[in-house]
């Protein structure tokens, strides 16, 4: 290991080494403020990456749904015929 603080690890860092967490999280990526997000499907991923990107454009991570369409009501037509 290099000199510095990678080649120096905590002791909380050693414990999580020799007993780490039991998780089905098999991917991860950076959330552009010193944490991560996991995910357990390459789906779940790809959400994330696209959330880190949104993030380091300066946009929000999680953008607001759109709204959703107001109901329509279907003009009734009225009849000639009686």
């Amino acid at each position: 290991m290099p000199p510095g603080p990678i080649g120096n690890p905590g002791e909380a860092s050693l414990q999580a080494a020799l007993a780490p967490a039991e998780t089905d999280y098999l991917y991860f990526v950076a959330n552009a403020h010193g944490g991560h997000f996991f995910a357990e499907t390459l789906a779940e991923h790809n959400r994330n990456v696209a959330r880190y990107r949104r993030l380091l454009a300066g946009r929000p991570a999680d953008p607001e749904p759109p709204p959703a369409p107001a109901h329509r009501r279907k003009a009734r037509r009225k009849s000639h015929l009686r």
